[in-house]
């Protein structure tokens, strides 16, 4: 269903704006987590996600277990997931992606005005919005949705023949590439990785491809240790 709203801008702009209804998982409250049927909107100027696999995290867990994660207090219903792929339905017009296209979406959004993103440090933005958090009010709704929207500029083209469960992991190994990056050089050197869930485990990988001879994790859980050697740890 079509219809138009008028930006607060010093010209008078009016973007044509429309609906999709699909399903999405909301978290409401502690423990209250729904499956609804829901509205979103988006313009010419957005790219819409058909969403085809995402995965958990603690996050998630957390709004779920306590209706908070961390300072982020729910204070309406919100989509959760941060970590998910899926297939482009619509691009803005002249944009060099496709529809049909495989995308992993990055769930920031920095404003690009502050001190740290005119300094290229975008990842440090103190008013980075983020999806699947409620750390600002309205929240930001998340991933876990039949269809998204989001900005172009946060679509990451992959392999088609990458599997989407495959892919869903790729926000976290981000994570773990970083930490690995941030460790130096790691050919021919020894590797201790302190707890080994999925971030740890991830990380045990990056760094075994950035040319670690020996990988060490630890962990009190047997079942994360198992993981760790299958990925590689003694």
């Amino acid at each position: 269903m079509p219809l138009t709203r008028q930006l607060p801008t010093n010209n008078e702009v009016i973007i044509k704006m429309e609906k999709i209804t699909c399903n999405a998982c909301l978290a409401h409250a502690e423990k209250d987590v729904r499956f609804e049927s829901r509205e979103i909107e988006h313009s010419e100027h957005d790219v819409v996600v058909k969403v085809a696999c995402g995965g958990i995290c603690g996050s998630d867990i957390h709004y779920y277990q306590h209706g908070r994660a961390g300072m982020s207090v729910l204070k309406h219903p919100m989509v959760i997931g941060h970590e998910f792929v899926g297939v482009i339905s619509k691009v803005p017009a002249g944009s060099d992606l496709e529809v049909g296209q495989t995308v992993a979406v990055n769930p920031s959004s920095p404003c690009n005005q502050c001190e740290m993103c005119l300094s290229g440090h975008q990842n440090l933005c103190g008013s980075m919005r983020f999806m699947g958090s409620a750390q600002f009010n309205p929240h930001v709704n998340g991933g876990f949705s039949e269809y998204v929207v989001v900005k172009p500029e946060q679509c990451i083209p992959y392999d088609r023949r990458v599997p989407a469960n495959v892919m869903a992991f790729s926000e976290p190994l981000a994570v773990a590439i970083h930490a690995v990056k941030k460790a130096g050089q790691l050919t021919g050197k020894r590797v201790l990785v302190i707890g080994a869930g999925p971030i740890g485990c991830l990380i045990l990988a990056a760094a075994r491809s950035a040319g670690a001879s020996e990988l060490v994790a630890s962990d009190l859980s047997p079942r994360c240790l198992e993981l760790a050697r299958q990925m590689g740890a003694t």
